[in-house]
């Protein structure tokens, strides 16, 4: 069982219908919170400017968020006009499906984009994701990944997965159409804490991809993650310059 803010509902409506009539492409960003607060807040924080910047570029963006601590994380939400729905942190799964399950109750978005609560990015990469929509892309991902240890302020650049994953999608920044997302809402295995993106693949077609390293897209690392830095082959990783991600930032 899981609770919607009524508040933010009202809200979500609201921002529903100012994106109607126009040629605005309507996305909703569905992101799962957990613990890590300095850097959740610094991550919400980041997609409210984004929301303002994508307009610019003809996107209606709207944001999801599913929290598991009460009212400290949907204060966090709804203070930023975000749709929050409270929500047991296990099974992830179902964690991540609930705030898709949101955003299609109250948004009634084209795209669904996937994030964890520990990705930034430079304003530039929704170029890329309305280049694929321009060409009538259903299903857009991103191939590669920066990595950025805030407990030793280390960074490092993956180019992507190799072998029979070869040119599958990172997890974060799936852009889905809603054609593509079950009537359950379920596009990962409910049950599962994880191999999360595996679940969700076997559900969708072959992505259009892009690389991001250019649009400094980075997955922050803190005393929490579904993914440590150690879980990755050393040989596969490039140490960079923690200075050329300052501005990703500043967004």
């Amino acid at each position: 069982m899981y609770q919607k803010d009524k508040q933010t509902r009202r809200r979500g409506r609201r921002n529903e219908d100012k994106g109607r009539g126009g040629s605005m492409i309507k996305i909703s960003i569905c992101t799962p919170v957990w613990k890590r607060p300095k850097m959740r807040e610094a991550y919400l924080d980041h997609i409210r400017s984004h929301a303002i910047k994508a307009g610019r570029r003809g996107i209606s963006l709207t944001v999801s968020i599913s929290g598991s601590e009460g009212e400290e994380t949907r204060l966090e939400a709804s203070s930023r006009g975000f749709a929050y729905t409270e929500i047991n942190n296990s099974p992830l799964g179902r964690k991540f499906n609930a705030s898709i399950e949101t955003a299609k109750e109250l948004f009634d978005p084209d795209y669904f984009m996937i994030l964890g609560s520990d990705t930034f990015f430079l304003p530039t990469i929704w170029d890329e994701y309305i280049k694929y929509i321009e060409e009538g892309a259903e299903y857009i991902g991103i191939t590669d990944l920066i990595m950025h240890d805030w407990m030793t302020d280390e960074l490092f650049y993956w180019q992507g997965y190799h072998g029979k994953r070869a040119g599958e999608p990172i997890g974060p920044g799936r852009l889905i159409h809603k054609n593509l997302i079950p009537e359950t809402c379920f596009l990962y295995d409910n049950s599962l804490d994880s191999s999360l993106d595996a679940s969700a693949t076997r559900r969708l077609p072959k992505a259009k991809t892009f690389e991001a390293r250019k649009h400094l897209l980075v997955s922050a690392k803190g005393e929490v993650n579904i993914t440590q830095v150690s879980n990755f082959d050393p040989s596969a990783l490039t140490k960079l310059d923690t200075r050329i991600i300052s501005e990703v930032y500043k967004v």
